[in-house]
C-alpha cells in the first residue's frame, strides 16, 4: 500500500453560489450611501458579498 493521500473523489464537495440580481434602485440606493460616506466600499463589500469590482461598477454607472 502506498503512504500518500488518498485520491478518493468522495471526500470532495463543491458549494455553487447562486447568482444575485439586485435591482438598480438597490444600486443607486447603495451608490448614494457610499458617496456620501455612510459606509465604505469595503464595509459594503463585506456585508452584502459583493466584490469590490462590482461595485466600482455601480458607482461610475450610477453615481450622480
Amino acid at each position: 500500500m502506498s503512504k500518500g493521500k488518498s485520491t478518493s473523489k468522495n471526500n470532495t464537495k463543491f458549494v455553487i453560489r447562486q447568482r444575485r440580481v439586485f435591482s438598480q434602485s438597490f444600486k443607486r440606493e447603495k451608490v448614494a450611501e457610499i458617496s456620501s460616506g455612510a459606509i465604505s466600499v469595503a464595509n459594503f463589500c463585506k456585508l452584502w458579498s459583493v466584490s469590490p469590482a462590482a461595485v466600482y461598477n455601480w458607482r461610475h454607472l450610477y453615481s450622480p
